[in-house]
């Protein structure tokens, strides 16, 4: 998985270079998507290699820029981005088919595909999802786990979802995505029904260090009635359990 590249733009690289077109116009389409797909390649090369760690960095994407022959001479632009061309199609094909199989022919490639070029999804999708489900093991022992956790991404360019978070089980500031989830627990299953990702989009300048950081507009507090379903207009089991 080539994490360092954060561009939002790459996560329909693939999708759109295997998408069918009309023959007569496959070509010049073709040609369209690749220019387009080279541009964001090319930039995050160059950003890439002007970046003070890069010695430091044991991803593949620096590693392919720090990589030498037996003369000492590093990987061209175009070598570089012929490696992560394949490794951004191949990623997408393997974790589409991955995903097929593990649900064992229930959902094809072709739907995983879809999904993964849509809008993004949020909690209310999920529990459109989850609600018939949830219905069949209701019951007044029900309880809702919530949690609050970070998936690390240490080489992962800096953006609003992937940022620093204080991180309480390990007592320091580690680099991720920060997100609450939800899980509807009752009869011995647990469901997922609701999440929010901790979108840090405003700038600020720290008073006791000067340095600029970031945060979010909405507290966890004020995720959490969209987590855990309270806000919703009809009387379900996640209101009133979280009551």
């Amino acid at each position: 998985m080539v994490e360092p590249i954060a561009n939002p733009n790459t996560r329909t690289i693939a999708i759109a270079l295997l998408r069918r077109r009309n023959p007569t116009t496959a070509s010049a389409d073709f040609e369209r998507r690749r220019r387009a797909v080279d541009e964001i390649l090319y930039a995050e090369i160059t950003r890439r290699r002007q970046e003070p760690d890069l010695d430091e960095r044991d991803d593949v994407f620096s590693t392919l820029l720090l990589a030498r022959d037996d003369s000492g001479t590093p990987l061209s632009d175009e070598e570089v981005r012929d490696e992560l061309l394949t490794l951004l199609i191949a990623g997408h094909e393997t974790t589409a088919t991955g995903l097929a199989n593990l649900l064992k022919g229930g959902i094809s490639h072709d739907q995983v595909t879809r999904f993964l070029a849509s809008k993004p999804r949020t909690s209310a999708d999920l529990w459109k999802i989850a609600k018939p489900f949830v219905r069949r093991i209701q019951s007044d022992q029900a309880a809702m786990i919530v949690d609050d956790s970070i998936s690390e991404k240490p080489y992962t360019d800096e953006n609003d979802i992937v940022c620093w978070h204080y991180d309480h089980s390990h007592q320091r500031t580690v680099k991720g995505i920060n997100f609450l989830n939800a899980l509807y627990h009752s009869q011995g299953v647990s469901l997922p029904v609701g999440f929010a990702l901790i979108a840090k989009t405003e700038h600020y300048v720290d008073k006791k260090d000067g340095k600029e950081k970031r945060r979010s507009p909405t507290s966890k507090n004020e995720h959490l009635p969209c987590v855990i379903g309270a806000s919703r207009p009809e009387p379900d089991p996640l209101s009133l359990c979280a009551q």
